[in-house]
């Protein structure tokens, strides 16, 4: 049985766990301190339920931590973002945020642009370990975080939430030389929803040793391609008549690859559609001035 919780026992925890001002600097130190945090956790989390105590662990040290993420990464400002939190914000082993790479998040007040930062390094090892252990989302891991920048990966394990990212239609941006900058219009959803029209705005940068993952819902510039929503009517027609189809013949077992290939088709047909219409639409010189002014946040501007 664990011993009585005292609130001396949480500032001993985290005194324990304390690095040099030298060590503190360092992405791979920081790995390390949270992973004795963890294993504190799970050590606590095997004795008797004591809800409490396990929240001010926690709580504690996430501020520990992030203060030291905070010093690897260097002074950092983006206008019209507020105060970062850590990410992930679980610690607890098993969780599902627990796996995600380790980074601050910044958002604005109406919660409609958020940035994800990590130090190159920190991501770089992260990756590189996904490409070994896994290899499903990130099968080029090894070559680098500037290779993944157009992965559609990047941006739903760094600001997806509980939603996966799709890149409808690539967008120019101009960068400078010290920098690596990947800029697309897409859709987050939990499930793979077909013909949604793409409305928000992501951006990676890579530059001064820190990866910055952006974005930004722009509901208020994107609008229906007349087109394309053509299209996206006549898929929604043809999964109609197919499920009809097969309720008429009673074969429900066996129809599920049939049904996804049609759906994946006219889907392929409509993006294909917003890539080549979007160009020519009246806000598309609005949304690319959208891009520049969101880059310019993440360079600090």
């Amino acid at each position: 049985m664990g011993l009585p919780f005292r609130p001396r026992m949480v500032l001993a925890l985290v005194a324990g766990l304390g690095l040099t001002a030298a060590l503190a600097a360092s992405p791979l130190a920081y790995e390390a301190m949270r992973s004795r945090y963890m294993a504190q956790l799970e050590k606590q989390r095997a004795e008797p339920p004591r809800p409490d105590p396990m929240l001010r662990v926690q709580e504690a040290a996430k501020a520990r931590l992030m203060k030291q993420l905070s010093e690897a990464l260097g002074p950092l400002a983006f206008q019209g973002m507020g105060p970062p939190e850590l990410s992930p914000d679980a610690l607890e082993p098993g969780t599902p945020d627990a796996a995600r790479p380790i980074g601050l998040v910044f958002q604005d007040r109406a919660e409609r642009t958020f940035l994800f930062v990590a130090p190159e390094t920190r991501f770089a090892d992260w990756l590189a370990r996904q490409a070994r252990e896994h290899g499903t989302f990130f099968p080029e891991g090894r070559k680098g975080i500037a290779a993944n920048l157009a992965n559609a990966a990047l941006y739903t394990v760094t600001v997806g939430g509980e939603t996966g990212f799709g890149t409808v239609v690539p967008l120019p941006l101009r960068f400078a030389p010290d920098e690596k900058v990947h800029a697309a219009l897409g859709v987050f959803t939990a499930d793979d929803v077909p013909f949604l029209l793409p409305r928000t705005l992501v951006i990676g940068r890579l530059a001064q040793g820190r990866l910055v993952v952006a974005r930004q819902a722009i509901e208020d510039v994107v609008a229906p391609i007349p087109a394309c929503t053509r299209l996206a009517l006549r898929g929604k027609a043809q999964v109609r008549r197919f499920r009809a189809q097969v309720r008429a013949e009673r074969r429900e077992d066996d129809t599920f690859d049939d049904l996804w290939t049609i759906m994946r088709t006219a889907n392929a047909a409509f993006e294909a559609c917003i890539t080549r219409e979007l160009p020519r639409e009246p806000y598309y010189g609005a949304l690319t001035a959208r891009v520049r002014d969101l880059l310019d946040i993440m360079r600090g501007k």
